[in-house]
């Protein structure tokens, strides 16, 4: 490690403050404790938005300097619409009343609702799972996955693995997407075969649905699907 090397880097005015932290190495938080310490005539009252480079931390990470920052420095930790995320990315989750921050590889979701919303985009490798449907503004990339007990929107192009009513055999869920372009769509126990076997014209907002035992892709038409999706 070079001499002088910090891990922190806190930047900006007193009412609103950016806090940079490396993520290449091991978070020592008593380490954070002391730099913020020194610190702490700017911290009180003022509110910090949370940069992570080069990499998001988990959410327990996350969470631990949210709860320093709060609770021993009297700081706000901003999470507002115009950062989109804590972490500084274009990606999060969101309920009625927090931000929902987790592993970006996989996230579990428990909610009570009957849909959650995720601010996208999803990238290659990262995957969304939920019990509920599921409303994803941005794209899913390929290689991306979203798993869902309910329905699925895409507002944007679905490129990667959609699977509805994955906790059915036989459900009457549908995948929606701006742009329909998976590799894969799965809704129950049914698969489609593939990108050959996938019948999207690709010119307007569509709708997959199960029709049998068959995966067919229709244009989106609000006259019917205004009525609902059952």
């Amino acid at each position: 490690m070079s001499e002088g090397y910090t891990p922190f880097l806190l930047t900006g005015s007193k009412t609103f403050l950016k806090l940079k932290i490396d993520t290449s190495r091991k978070v020592d938080l008593n380490k954070l404790r002391e730099y913020l310490a020194a610190r702490a005539g700017f911290l009180k009252g003022a509110k910090i938005e949370l940069l992570w480079e080069p990499e998001i931390p988990e959410y327990e990470l996350f969470n631990s300097v949210s709860q320093i920052l709060r609770e021993e420095f009297y700081a706000e930790v901003d999470q507002n619409e115009e950062s989109k995320t804590p972490f500084n990315l274009d990606f999060g989750i969101f309920d009625d009343k927090d931000l929902i921050p987790n592993d970006l590889k996989k996230i579990d979701v428990e909610d009570s609702k009957s849909a959650i919303v995720i601010f996208g985009p999803l990238r290659s490798g990262q995957k969304v799972e939920t019990a509920q449907s599921l409303v994803l503004v941005g794209d899913a990339n390929h290689a991306s996955e979203i798993v869902a007990g309910g329905d699925i929107f895409v507002l944007g192009a679905l490129r990667g693995l959609a699977h509805a009513g994955a906790f059915e055999e036989k459900p009457k869920s549908i995948i929606f997407a701006l742009t329909m372009a998976p590799t894969q769509l799965r809704i129950g126990s049914v698969i489609s075969r593939g990108e050959s076997g996938i019948q999207s014209k690709g010119i307007k907002p569509e709708v997959a649905r199960l029709d049998d035992d068959i995966i067919v892709i229709e244009p989106y038409n609000s006259k019917i699907y205004s009525r609902g999706f059952k």
